[in-house]
């Protein structure tokens, strides 16, 4: 069904495009294969730092010192802009659900689509609820020498809203 709507998409003259977000970037490469007009673009975690493109594992395009402002200047660029660019400018961007929900409520560079197309959608709840949880670590605690509303030996029932307000305050 859904090759056949967007088989009927790319006979039109005006410019249609598609999101298809699914779960996993195994999948995302998967409809790639199926729709070779798709590109797909993943998290900037996933692509070396053009900077320092030797050092990726461990240093990524997440990690990139480089801005709006000041972009980076190596030769053919980010390799995450490019690929960003591509799957944004394609007739099927394909996204996987984290990155589709990061992009919609911020950047909105897939904004504007005609179909979205969301595999598997009973995950989506699933993936809502990671992207607004909020999480402190105890890691993240000693680092800035802070203390949760609550004493860490008690359990996390004691703690109400309004604790939590007070405390982010």
């Amino acid at each position: 069904y859904v090759r056949a709507v967007l088989d009927r998409m790319s006979g039109l003259r005006e410019r249609y495009r598609a999101i298809y977000v699914t779960r996993t970037k195994q999948l995302q490469s998967q409809i790639c294969d199926d729709f070779p007009m798709a590109r797909m673009v993943k998290g900037r975690s996933n692509y070396p730092c053009a900077l320092w493109p030797n050092d990726f594992p461990a240093f990524t395009a997440e990690d990139c010192i480089s801005t709006k402002d000041r972009p980076c200047d190596k030769t053919g660029g980010c390799e995450y802009l490019v690929k960003k660019g591509e799957a944004r400018n394609a007739p099927i961007a394909v996204l996987n659900d984290a990155y589709f929900l990061g992009e919609t409520s911020g950047p909105a560079m897939f904004s504007g689509c005609n179909l979205l197309i969301v595999d598997e959608v009973d995950s989506i709840i699933s993936a809502l609820t990671d992207f607004i949880q909020f999480t402190v670590t105890e890691k993240q605690l000693k680092k800035f020498k802070l203390a949760p509303p609550w004493p860490m030996s008690d359990s996390q029932q004691g703690a109400s809203l309004q604790a939590w307000k007070n405390w982010a305050g």
